[in-house]
């Protein structure tokens, strides 16, 4: 004698619900791990305990007995000009209106919002807390570019983690395959971790700007792409 079992449809807009609801709660710890991570860094640079360490390694980007100039030829300094161009504004600009055009050509308007909002935000963030630390530009060696605003957090650092990350995730998303996960967020350490490292090459940053930037960058992009998933079903 055979049973027959009635099964339930549960209607898709019940299944997104729950699929953004089960979200991980790694993305709201990761975020408060760099947020205090920051704010740590913030209170010992306000304290001056980071200055000697700071200038320590400042110098060691430059020749021996003349602060002035990097090391290196005249060629890795037009290189590293290049590298930290990656996060100028110009640059970051027409990415962003690249990648939201590209988005909304695929009718995926609300991921292009929340694009534009994750990297035009971490701008925001970044000139906000600028203004809040007052902290000035490095005086021990020349500056190889010229610059405008305060130093603490580095903004070139701070939107190129924000942005990189944001479209690992990005990319991460439209993909079931582990590898490309890792390696869109493996490039995206490796872009910003070179821009910073640039900025203080250039002697525009201390070291301790640039790592600020980098805690800032990243709890931004984790926080927006932890608010995009909870808003939007995001679909490959």
């Amino acid at each position: 004698m055979e049973t027959t079992k009635t099964q339930q449809t549960i209607p898709p807009s019940r299944l997104m619900t729950k699929a953004q609801s089960d979200i991980p709660r790694v993305w709201l710890d990761a975020f408060a791990l760099l947020t205090a991570g920051f704010l740590v860094l913030a209170y010992c640079v306000s304290q001056g305990y980071t200055q000697q360490l700071d200038e320590s390694l400042l110098l060691s980007l430059r020749t021996e007995g003349n602060p002035n100039d990097p090391i290196g030829s005249g060629f890795v300094e037009e290189l590293v000009r290049d590298i930290t161009a990656l996060a100028g504004t110009a640059i970051l600009t027409v990415a962003t209106i690249l990648i939201a055009i590209f988005l909304m050509l695929q009718r995926k308007l609300a991921l292009a919002a929340m694009t534009i909002i994750a990297i035009g935000g971490a701008s925001i963030v970044s000139g906000s807390l600028k203004h809040l630390f007052d902290r000035d530009r490095p005086a021990l060696v020349a500056h190889g570019m010229e610059v405008f605003n305060q130093s603490f957090p580095s903004g070139h650092a701070t939107q190129a983690a924000a942005t990189y990350l944001f479209l690992a995730f990005l990319i991460g998303s439209q993909t079931a395959n582990l590898a490309i996960k890792r390696f869109a967020v493996a490039a995206a350490i490796t872009l910003f971790a070179m821009i910073g490292v640039s900025r203080v090459y250039l002697g525009v940053h201390w070291p301790s700007d640039v790592l600020a930037g980098w805690l800032v960058g990243s709890a931004w992009a984790v926080l927006l792409w932890y608010i995009t998933q909870k808003l939007i079903a995001i679909k490959p």
